[in-house]
């Protein structure tokens, strides 16, 4: 029997960790694992802590009550918290990543005094370097809170130079998505023009370097919620109604996302850069 087929004869032990929203992360490894060891590995960890263990045969044992924590109070007025790397090295050679946890220890010497001696699985495995790292939990909520003013700056800024273009073609619009902000339906524009036909428009300011893409989902929650709100203002169905997908780069619809307008023309991709691109590429179709 090989080194591979032991393994998979053993019992499989997955921890689940989660700091909030933002922050998480998981790891596994094989038994054996005594309790105690399972205690000392829980009892460094933050968060809440969830401890599954997987037979040979796949039946799951939920050992969170007796190891872990189902309940995390996330202390705010601390403003470091220190992390470990933990990397297991099976005997005769060879690594294997474990994974990383989280822990409020900020003393060395208390950590490694708790982790050595620590995820022995039977004979194969062993800790064999761990790393001390820290992470500023403090800095990263305000690096995000950051993050989502300059993206909704970006997004009121291609919101009004899409509307402007509308207005030029004789609409008139009503910034739907910056009056009503979180609660605007998925409708940032609403473009009327001769009494007759209305518009409802969503706007993407997203680049391709932004690595996020446009996919049929989004297509069908932007034509989804706006029936929806149709229903709930009936009166527009007294007009020709339009919907338009408006986006600064073609480039960031996925192969879903083009078969879906393909197959649904009832919804009309536009594309209409920001800035200079807009004067190099010329004014979008309306």
């Amino acid at each position: 029997m090989n080194g591979s087929e032991e393994i998979v004869q053993r019992d499989i032990y997955r921890i689940k960790q989660v700091i909030n929203a933002d922050i998480s992360n998981s790891l596994q490894f094989y038994g054996p694992i005594e309790d105690r060891t399972l205690e000392h590995l829980t009892s460094v960890m933050a968060g809440t802590v969830s401890v599954i263990r997987y037979s040979p045969e796949n039946k799951k044992t939920d050992l969170t009550e007796a190891f872990g924590r189902s309940v995390f109070e996330f202390d705010r007025r601390r403003e470091l918290y220190h992390y470990t790397k933990i990397k297991l090295r099976m005997k005769g050679g060879g690594y294997r990543w474990l994974g990383s946890i989280y822990s409020f220890m900020g003393d060395n010497k208390a950590f490694e005094k708790i982790v050595n001696g620590i995820l022995i699985s039977g004979e194969r495995w062993k800790v064999c370097f761990y790393e001390l790292g820290s992470v500023d939990f403090k800095w990263i909520n305000l690096r995000k809170a950051e993050q989502q003013r300059l993206n909704a700056s970006k997004g009121v800024v291609y919101e009004r130079h899409v509307g402007k273009a509308y207005e030029e073609k004789g609409y008139r619009v009503f910034y739907h998505g910056i009056e009503k902000g979180n609660k605007d339906s998925s409708i940032d524009l609403i473009a009327i023009k001769d009494n007759s036909k209305a518009v409802f428009v969503q706007c993407k300011n997203w680049m391709n370097t932004d690595r996020s893409y446009i996919t049929h989902k989004d297509l069908k929650a932007f034509f989804g919620e706006t029936y929806l709100y149709l229903l709930k203002n009936r009166h527009y169905f007294d007009y020709t109604l339009a919907f338009h997908f408006v986006v600064s780069d073609l480039k960031i619809l996925d192969e879903s996302a083009r078969v879906f307008l393909r197959n649904n023309p009832e919804i009309k991709c536009i594309e209409f850069p920001l800035g200079e691109e807009c004067e190099k590429r010329g004014q979008a179709t309306f």
